[in-house]
């Protein structure tokens, strides 16, 4: 069984690789190779993600040698509301329910917000059945840059 615990500063590297692979693996046909390491070389940058693990509003969970990892914070927008700010498991794992047990494990740990919401690009059709298939509902649409592209956004919430 998969062991979910809290994130430590030395998992960056590890939880950055997580995501380079499972952006591949959800994006690449999309956005392209090149476009998916920049973005996440980018958005994963080490010491971003240290400081995102140590923020005491963010609560950032990790499965076993980080096979996976969920990261929530608080809505900037929206009271007593979280952002699942990210969700990633490992492609060759996906499947294992590991995912889901990352969702619960920082769902539990929400105890002061009512909502938990989050944004999926509209072609993630992985991801957007995973989402529906816990309860989450689609509550808007936008349009998003991405790599210097336009691309459309779904915004999924639910009760929590």
């Amino acid at each position: 069984m998969v062991a979910i615990r809290p994130a430590r500063p030395e998992d960056a590297e590890a939880i950055r690789e997580t995501a380079l692979a499972s952006w591949h693996a959800a994006y690449d046909d999309l956005l392209g190779g090149e476009t998916v390491e920049a973005l996440v070389e980018e958005w994963y940058a080490l010491d971003g993600l240290r400081e995102s693990i140590e923020h005491p509003e963010h609560v950032v969970r990790v499965a076993d040698d980080v096979v996976g990892f969920a990261h929530i914070g608080p809505n900037p927008n929206e009271e007593h509301v979280a952002e699942l700010l990210r969700l990633y498991v490992r492609p060759k794992r996906w499947g294992e329910g590991i995912g889901s047990r990352l969702l619960a494990a920082v769902e539990g740990e929400l105890a002061d917000y009512d909502r938990l919401t989050l944004s999926v690009l509209a072609e993630n059709e992985v991801g957007i059945g995973f989402y529906e298939k816990r309860g989450f509902e689609r509550e808007g649409e936008r349009e998003v840059e991405v790599g210097g592209e336009s691309y459309r956004e779904y915004r999924y919430g639910k009760g929590i």
